[in-house]
């Protein structure tokens, strides 16, 4: 046991000191040490950037589906060929689809809703948003609450009025402050003036869709002072929440039919409505993203790649500097193990102390890009431990050559060198 513990001392101890001649060797040349260790700081820090920015795009992707829910379908218009082009086909579903889907037993909730682009206007402030005319479930449907002032009553879904429940996001572009009060308070929708009854729950979305954009008010004021339809009853989408997620594959079957029944769609007909399973969308949503993750960092390591030719290119000039130098000591009897454990100690001290310092500088600038972009990026583990990992294979890697070549070489021959 104490032959073990004196061993381990003594490998500790000659550690240190290959270290300590590592740094020496580094200090020599100041400059050209800087410059080798800046390439595997930008490549390290590049990595950990593009790693956080694309687990920030899948943690936004996971939040936004979470929020509406594993077990929701939405079905809209769907395209008609006119003179062999497909385009959007006339508005052909409505709320009495909605009812007729709502009484199947495999859907649990139903709702629809009407929506459109319009300018709001409060004082001097102004903003581009998608509106939406719902139905009394919707709320319930896309699991939106109501933050502060109050949900709209069956009497504003029966009869309408100028009423709006608003996004956070709307809040603090047409108020200045995401957390102003501003029930009570009235802004103008395509002009006309709506009173502001509650504002939803931030979702913390992104996206054409997200609520935190959004204005809501009931369907009939929708469509008696936003945007009155060309046929009656109709809607752009329905949205439905299945009994259970297992069902979902089932449920658009069992949509499909009811829909094309309702319709009147002969056989070999195309369905004229689309159905989005919002499961299998967010599935291949995170596909997406992980592919762009890795794109990312592939793309990040290019610069990591150069780095490490760098502390090649650096240590080969060393060894042919200190030919000499290593002549000397192998005549002195240093062993070529000796001789090749120095020159990838240098080799490892560069691409350490660049991977630390890159890591450092990632996770700083990982955290003011998320301020900037308004994006949450998470600083995984993932990146503190591939760093370590990097410092040491791209140590070993760019060093094993030079550090071979410096330990087969000739001692008289190195004497002789010039």
């Amino acid at each position: 046991m104490t032959g073990k513990a004196t061993s381990l001392g003594s490998n500790f101890f000659l550690i240190i000191e290959m270290l300590k001649e590592a740094w020496i060797s580094l200090m020599s040349y100041k400059m050209r040490s800087f410059l080798t260790i800046l390439g595997i700081i930008i490549g390290v820090g590049a990595v950990v950037i593009m790693i956080s920015l694309g687990q920030g795009v899948s943690k936004n992707i996971n939040d936004m589906f979470a929020a509406m829910g594993s077990n929701l379908i939405i079905v809209r218009p769907g395209f008609a060929n006119t003179g062999g082009r497909a385009t959007a086909s006339v508005v052909n579903l409505t709320s009495d689809d909605a009812a007729a889907l709502g009484r199947s037993s495999i859907i649990k909730k139903v709702a629809y809703a009407n929506s459109s682009y319009a300018q709001l206007v409060y004082n001097k402030a102004n903003m581009r948003s998608a509106v939406y005319g719902i139905s009394e479930s919707y709320p319930d449907v896309m699991n939106l609450e109501v933050k502060t002032g109050s949900e709209f009553d069956k009497d504003d879904y029966k009869y309408g009025g100028a009423i709006a429940l608003v996004g956070v996001n709307v809040v603090k572009e047409l108020f200045g402050d995401p957390d102003a009060h501003v029930v009570g308070e009235t802004i103008r929708i395509k002009n006309v003036p709506f009173f502001i009854k509650g504002v939803l729950k931030e979702t913390g979305s992104v996206g054409p869709a997200n609520p935190d954009d959004q204005v809501l008010i009931p369907f009939k004021s929708f469509l008696q002072k936003i945007s009155a339809p060309k046929f009656p009853n109709s809607v752009n989408m329905i949205y439905m929440n299945v009994v259970d997620e297992k069902y979902l594959i089932y449920a658009e079957t069992k949509i499909t039919e009811i829909l094309r029944e309702r319709h009147r769609l002969r056989e070999g007909t195309d369905d004229d409505f689309r159905i989005i399973n919002m499961t299998q969308m967010a599935n291949t949503m995170k596909e997406t993203a992980s592919l762009f993750t890795i794109l990312l960092a592939s793309i990040a390591s290019i610069s990591l790649l150069v780095g490490s030719i760098g502390i090649m290119n650096m240590m080969l000039v060393s060894v042919t500097e200190r030919t000499k130098e290593i002549g000397l000591r192998k005549s002195l009897g240093a062993r070529e193990r000796t001789i090749l454990q120095q020159f990838l100690f240098e080799s490892l001290l560069i691409s350490f102390m660049g991977s630390l310092v890159g890591l450092v500088l990632g996770i700083i600038l990982s955290l003011v890009l998320a301020q900037v972009i308004d994006l949450a990026m998470p600083i995984s583990m993932f990146s503190v431990v591939a760093s370590v990992v990097v410092s040491i294979i791209v140590g070993i890697a760019s060093g094993l050559y030079p550090a071979m070549k410096a330990s087969r070489l000739n001692p008289i021959d190195a004497l002789r060198y010039e």
